[in-house]
């Protein structure tokens, strides 16, 4: 397969020779011809390539029109519906009574869906093998490369007979390392708060609004998969996005096998800017393997991301254009990816909710803007991420194989000097509201950051390099660091409630000076971990002028032996099957 950006190579059947469009822009029109009509095509028509592609190209983004051929043998052309596309067909039609049974119009969308299916195979392949050709390091099809297996069966055997020589001091020895990992995120949050940042306004709109004229193409792609009950708000919320609609194209993303989904959108009445995009059946059943078959029919100078649930604020796009504009301007021309706040609005249906919402402030109101601020690596969020096209490609796409494509991409974006920054607009989500769908999507998250973290540390030298000493910290710091505290949370909380207890109390006594340094040292660090969230959550509630939050502040720790079962279960499904995707089931609102 080759690049997204390379140039044609599959041999196309161009349409009839009179369907020049210089020739006919000479041509003028007789009034007593009807007028071009776009509708369906006719019976009997198919798609007529001429052979398959020996390599993938971008010959959507090029080619306006689809050719045909009829069962009897004529061959004709779907023209995308626009107004050059009409007054070619216009004047061809008053000239030649043959082009009016053999050259048609079609929406933008209809268009678009018969490439996708025509080149179904290519892309598919493209979906699944693209990144792990072109970049195999970077891809997370092998949980363990050869030089971490190895690494890691040597340490395990250290770590053993280090176990049966002298058990004491490799437990002071793992108890500092996970020690100075938990630190370092708790760190890491107060920080975060002590960076200087504004009050988030719910919605400001903007200041000033780019001429339509002006505004570049954009694409959005929207993988949905056993979403029925999601279509008729997702379309009514596309709908409801500020951008001329000649300058936006929206692929919906449903698997081919999907019926329920493809019925639903079918009783849509879509606009000529949105189209549904079916992806064939194939391993791994993944969201970034249909976001890659879908790239190459984009069109648009910039890319976002949106879920079946998300409902962003209507100038999202123009928000996001302006911030490429200003980077421009600034000769910042590595600004690859913006990324929009997403916000939890059924924050106060349980107690997974709330801390759900809760989270969501103190990630994306208070920490991601802090990285930013100082360009650091920025693990994606899953949704609201709107790249420049060329960084994207440049990146290779998303990993098929990666569980969390967002959090993978914006460390590989960091890698290749391109920054991440954060807008001043909401996209917002509904959270899971009981604990079955909550566990399997957050055990869906750490398993994907594991298989980021093993993936970019195949090469730590090099990563180091690229990303630079302060980067390379931050990722071992919000990757490693996090992942490490979610397991070891229930042992600090246990040492706690232990060296409280009347049974902790004596022996913390009795302990010599290393014993007695290390328990204080873990309560201070467990105290520091707590401490740090309530600082970083309440931080980014008050930028959301959030009110109420103390109780649930105070449930934190419960909270926190939910994602140590999450954490857990992560690691098993890591090794049993580290590409499954645990589907988290969306209601309409």
């Amino acid at each position: 397969m080759g690049s997204l950006s390379s140039q044609q190579s599959m041999r196309v059947a161009p349409p009839p020779r009179y369907a020049d469009a210089q020739a006919a822009a000479r041509l003028p029109i007789k009034p007593d011809k009807p007028p071009v009509t776009s509708g369906p095509i006719p019976e009997g028509w198919m798609p007529d390539l001429l052979g398959p592609s020996s390599r993938l190209r971008a010959l959507v983004n090029k080619v306006r029109y689809m050719p045909l051929r009829h069962r009897n043998g004529a061959r004709g052309a779907v023209y995308e519906d626009t107004p050059s596309a009409r007054a070619t067909i216009a004047r061809l039609r008053a000239t030649n009574p043959k082009a009016a049974d053999l050259l048609f119009l079609a929406p933008r969308g209809t268009v678009q869906a018969m490439w996708a299916d025509a080149l179904g195979t290519d892309l598919t392949a493209f979906s699944q093998t693209h990144l792990s050709t072109t970049q195999p390091e970077m891809s997370a099809r092998d949980t363990f490369v050869r030089s971490q297996t190895i690494a890691l069966a040597t340490i395990t055997l250290c770590l053993g007979l280090w176990a049966l020589l002298a058990t004491p001091s490799l437990l002071v020895m793992l108890n500092g390392v996970f020690g100075t990992l938990y630190f370092s995120v708790g760190i890491a949050r107060i920080l975060a708060v002590l960076t200087p940042m504004p009050r988030l306004a719910r919605y400001k709109p903007m200041a000033n609004r780019a001429l339509d004229d002006a505004l570049p193409m954009f694409s959005v792609l929207i993988p949905i998969y056993d979403e029925a009950a999601m279509v008729p708000q997702l379309i009514a919320s596309m709908r409801a996005l500020d951008y001329p609609p000649d300058k936006l194209e929206i692929l919906i993303l449903t698997e081919a096998d999907d019926g329920a989904t493809l019925q639903a959108l079918a009783k849509q009445k879509l606009p000529d800017h949105m189209a549904v995009i079916r992806v064939p059946p194939s391993k791994p059943r993944t969201k970034p393997k249909a976001l890659n078959f879908a790239l190459p029919l984009t069109r648009g100078a910039f890319i976002t991301i949106y879920d079946a649930e998300d409902r962003p604020e209507h100038d999202q796009l123009r928000k996001a254009v302006a911030m490429f504009e200003v980077s421009k301007s600034k000769h910042a021309s590595k600004l690859g990816c913006v990324q929009a706040a997403l916000h939890v609005t059924n924050g106060r249906v349980n107690f997974l909710t709330q801390h759900f919402a809760l989270e969501y402030m103190a990630l994306f109101d208070a920490f991601l803007p802090a990285l930013s601020r100082f360009n650091l690596p920025i693990p994606l969020g899953g949704t609201s991420n709107h790249f420049r096209r060329s960084a994207l490609i440049e990146a290779g796409g998303w990993d098929p194989y990666n569980v969390t494509e967002d959090a993978d991409l914006g460390i590989r974006l960091a890698r290749l000097g391109y920054t991440t920054q954060m807008i001043n607009s909401t996209t917002f989500e509904e959270a899971p509201t009981a604990f079955k769908p909550w566990i399997k999507q957050r055990a869906r998250w750490f398993k994907g950051w594991w298989q980021t973290w093993l993936v970019h540390m195949r090469h730590p030298i090099r990563l180091m390099h690229e990303l630079g000493f302060g980067g390379f910290l931050v990722f071992q710091t919000i990757m490693l660091g996090v992942l490490v505290s979610v397991l070891i949370h229930p042992f600090f909380l246990g040492a706690t409630l232990w060296a409280m207890s009347g049974v902790g109390g004596p022996l913390y006594a009795a302990a010599t000076g290393t014993g007695q340094v290390l328990i204080t040292l873990n309560l201070v660090n467990f105290s520091l971990g707590y401490l740090s969230v309530v600082m970083l959550s309440g931080a980014g509630a008050n930028r959301r002028s959030m009110k109420g939050i103390v109780p649930v502040l105070l449930s934190i720790p419960l909270y926190w032996i939910c994602l140590s079962a999450a954490g857990f279960l992560a690691l098993w499904e890591l090794i049993r099957r580290p590409h499954h995707w645990n589907k988290t089931p969306h209601q309409a609102i």
